[in-house]
Protein backbone atom coordinates (compact mmCIF):
# COMPACT_ATOMS: atom_id res chain seq x y z
CA UNK A 1 0.00 0.00 0.00
CA UNK A 2 1.30 3.25 -0.79
CA UNK A 3 1.62 6.16 1.82
CA UNK A 4 -1.24 8.01 0.15
CA UNK A 5 -2.89 5.26 -0.16
CA UNK A 6 -2.61 4.68 3.76
CA UNK A 7 -2.93 8.83 5.13
CA UNK A 8 -6.50 8.20 3.11
CA UNK A 9 -7.37 5.10 4.99
CA UNK A 10 -6.25 6.61 8.59
CA UNK A 11 -8.16 9.83 7.97
CA UNK A 12 -10.99 8.04 6.75
CA UNK A 13 -11.23 6.20 10.02
CA UNK A 14 -10.26 8.43 12.23
CA UNK A 15 -13.15 10.51 10.37
CA UNK A 16 -15.82 7.95 10.49
CA UNK A 17 -14.45 7.70 14.68
CA UNK A 18 -15.67 11.34 15.38
CA UNK A 19 -18.93 11.09 13.35
CA UNK A 20 -19.80 8.56 15.16
CA UNK A 21 -19.22 10.17 18.74
CA UNK A 22 -21.14 13.15 17.02
CA UNK A 23 -23.93 10.58 16.51
CA UNK A 24 -23.99 8.50 18.97
CA UNK A 25 -22.91 10.67 22.25
CA UNK A 26 -25.66 13.49 21.91
CA UNK A 27 -28.03 13.97 24.48
CA UNK A 28 -31.82 13.99 23.71
CA UNK A 29 -34.47 15.75 26.11
CA UNK A 30 -37.40 13.74 25.78
CA UNK A 31 -39.70 15.48 28.32
CA UNK A 32 -38.39 18.02 31.40
CA UNK A 33 -40.40 18.96 33.91
CA UNK A 34 -39.94 22.71 34.26
CA UNK A 35 -42.59 23.53 37.13
CA UNK A 36 -44.61 22.07 39.81
CA UNK A 37 -47.97 24.10 40.79
CA UNK A 38 -49.63 21.72 43.72
CA UNK A 39 -49.95 18.28 42.25
CA UNK A 40 -50.10 19.65 38.41
CA UNK A 41 -47.11 19.13 36.64
CA UNK A 42 -45.85 21.79 33.88
CA UNK A 43 -43.64 20.34 31.13
CA UNK A 44 -41.59 21.89 29.12
CA UNK A 45 -43.46 20.46 25.94
CA UNK A 46 -46.65 22.29 27.88
CA UNK A 47 -44.35 25.57 27.85
CA UNK A 48 -43.71 24.79 23.95
CA UNK A 49 -47.02 23.98 22.37
CA UNK A 50 -48.62 27.34 24.72
CA UNK A 51 -46.16 29.82 23.35
CA UNK A 52 -46.17 28.25 19.82
CA UNK A 53 -50.08 28.67 19.99
CA UNK A 54 -49.65 31.73 21.84
CA UNK A 55 -52.75 30.42 24.25
CA UNK A 56 -52.34 33.84 26.44
CA UNK A 57 -51.76 36.13 23.76
CA UNK A 58 -48.88 37.53 24.61
CA UNK A 59 -47.00 38.07 21.51
CA UNK A 60 -47.83 41.49 19.31
CA UNK A 61 -49.10 41.27 16.06
CA UNK A 62 -46.38 40.23 13.85
CA UNK A 63 -43.81 39.88 16.31
CA UNK A 64 -42.30 37.37 18.16
CA UNK A 65 -42.50 38.56 21.59
CA UNK A 66 -43.72 35.11 23.33
CA UNK A 67 -40.66 33.77 25.11
CA UNK A 68 -40.98 30.72 27.11
CA UNK A 69 -40.11 32.18 30.50
CA UNK A 70 -43.75 34.53 30.21
CA UNK A 71 -45.69 31.86 28.91
CA UNK A 72 -44.57 29.81 32.05
CA UNK A 73 -45.25 32.17 34.27
CA UNK A 74 -48.59 32.50 32.97
CA UNK A 75 -49.12 28.95 32.99
CA UNK A 76 -48.24 28.92 36.89
CA UNK A 77 -50.50 31.78 37.57
CA UNK A 78 -53.20 29.96 36.16
CA UNK A 79 -52.64 26.77 37.86
CA UNK A 80 -52.53 28.62 41.30
CA UNK A 81 -55.76 30.51 40.04
CA UNK A 82 -57.23 26.84 39.06
CA UNK A 83 -56.32 25.79 42.41
CA UNK A 84 -57.64 28.35 44.48
CA UNK A 85 -60.76 28.10 42.57
CA UNK A 86 -61.35 24.61 42.93
CA UNK A 87 -60.62 25.44 46.60
CA UNK A 88 -63.03 27.88 46.52
CA UNK A 89 -65.79 25.30 44.84
CA UNK A 90 -65.64 27.48 42.04
CA UNK A 91 -66.77 26.08 38.68
CA UNK A 92 -65.66 27.58 35.56
CA UNK A 93 -69.14 28.36 33.07
CA UNK A 94 -68.84 26.32 30.68
CA UNK A 95 -70.42 28.94 27.69
CA UNK A 96 -67.74 31.20 28.54
CA UNK A 97 -64.37 29.21 28.07
CA UNK A 98 -66.09 28.20 24.78
CA UNK A 99 -66.55 31.95 23.88
CA UNK A 100 -63.36 32.52 24.79
CA UNK A 101 -61.85 29.65 22.72
CA UNK A 102 -63.40 30.32 20.05
CA UNK A 103 -62.49 33.75 20.21
CA UNK A 104 -58.94 32.37 20.71
CA UNK A 105 -59.08 30.40 17.79
CA UNK A 106 -60.38 32.44 15.62
CA UNK A 107 -57.41 35.25 16.09
CA UNK A 108 -55.13 32.32 15.41
CA UNK A 109 -56.16 31.58 12.27
CA UNK A 110 -57.33 28.10 11.39
CA UNK A 111 -54.03 27.37 9.12
CA UNK A 112 -51.79 28.56 11.74
CA UNK A 113 -54.09 26.41 14.11
CA UNK A 114 -53.43 23.17 12.19
CA UNK A 115 -50.07 23.62 11.09
CA UNK A 116 -49.10 23.53 15.35
CA UNK A 117 -51.63 20.43 15.62
CA UNK A 118 -49.78 18.66 12.87
CA UNK A 119 -46.22 19.46 14.48
CA UNK A 120 -46.86 19.09 18.12
CA UNK A 121 -49.24 15.85 17.35
CA UNK A 122 -51.94 17.58 19.69
CA UNK A 123 -55.57 17.34 19.46
CA UNK A 124 -58.36 20.40 20.00
CA UNK A 125 -58.92 18.33 23.88
CA UNK A 126 -55.33 18.22 24.29
CA UNK A 127 -55.17 22.23 23.96
CA UNK A 128 -57.94 22.72 26.29
CA UNK A 129 -56.31 20.89 28.80
CA UNK A 130 -53.70 23.54 29.19
CA UNK A 131 -56.16 26.38 30.08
Amino acid sequence: MTKLGVRSLLLAFFFSLILNNLVFCQERVIERIVALVESNIITLTDVQIASAFDLFNLGEKGEKSNSLAATLEKIIDLKLVLHLAKEEEMELDDEIFEESWKKWRAGLGEDKFVFYQKVFGVSEEDLKTLL
